[in-house]
């Protein structure tokens, strides 16, 4: 398969025209349905923490919307999940069962497309790896 770096053509401009830089934000399509980071990691230390995690986005410059900031765990609690809800588009990570140094990530920007890579290794952190 083909593996294309579509951050890069972003941050280069190579989008058919459709970013707009200003001071605010660091790229800021006037065009785009987002990008999608898919993460997982087998050894993590720390266990999903929701204000960690909304802590961790706010130092990174994203904006966590309250009303769609959630946790839930499974009633026998082998794995948890959480999703937050941004301005600039949304958070979720989840435990796989049986193994909670095992955690997965998705983080879809539709805005400040050129922070995903400082948010990921924010939320690493978090978690401990």
């Amino acid at each position: 398969g083909q593996c294309h770096d579509y951050d890069a053509d972003v941050l280069k401009g190579k989008n058919d025209g459709v970013i707009e830089q200003n001071e605010k934000e660091l790229v800021k399509p006037t065009k785009s349905s987002g990008i999608l980071l898919v993460a997982d990691t087998d050894n993590a230390t720390n266990s999903l923490d929701l204000s960690s995690f909304k802590t961790a986005l706010v130092a990174s410059g994203m904006t966590p919307l309250e009303p769609s900031c959630f946790s839930l765990s499974s009633p026998d609690d082998t794995t948890s999940s959480l999703f937050i809800g941004m301005e600039e588009g949304y958070i979720s990570a989840h435990s796989y069962p049986q193994k909670p140094s095992s955690i997965g990530l998705e983080i879809l920007l539709w805005s400040k497309l050129g922070k995903q890579n400082n948010v990921l290794l924010s939320l690493l952190d978090v978690i401990g790896v």
